[in-house]
């Protein structure tokens, strides 16, 4: 291939390119209504998602300080629970030597009977 092969090679690669960006142009020319549109959506759209972004972070901390109050009341629950357990388990043994007493003894209905008599 001699030199005026590859000019004249070259020229028409730089035309094909020269035809594809001018089409190119009129597409997007054509696309430049849409892309305004798709633009002032995302804008509202960002503009939206900030405004419930603060609502949510509002939430959020509404929601950290009620759960914090209820971790708190937890807590004393436990504590009560812990506390009942406690004077339970002071009753129960006394409970459970007077029902082997009344089983010792034969009475049929151990705990009602024996705490009568």
């Amino acid at each position: 291939m001699d030199a005026q092969e590859r000019y004249e090679t070259g020229l028409g690669k730089l035309l094909d390119t020269e035809a594809q960006v001018s089409v190119m142009q009129e597409e997007l020319v054509l696309l430049q209504p849409q892309l305004q549109v798709a633009s002032v959506e995302t804008a509202e759209l960002l503009v939206r998602i900030q405004g419930e972004t603060v609502e949510a972070d509002k939430v959020k901390a509404v929601v950290s300080q009620e759960e914090a109050a209820a971790n708190v009341e937890a807590a004393k629950v436990k504590a009560i629970e812990n506390e009942c357990l406690a004077d339970l388990d002071k009753v129960r043994v006394p409970i459970v030597q007077m029902n082997r007493f009344c089983h010792l003894k034969g009475h049929p209905n151990r705990l009602t009977y024996c705490a009568k008599g």
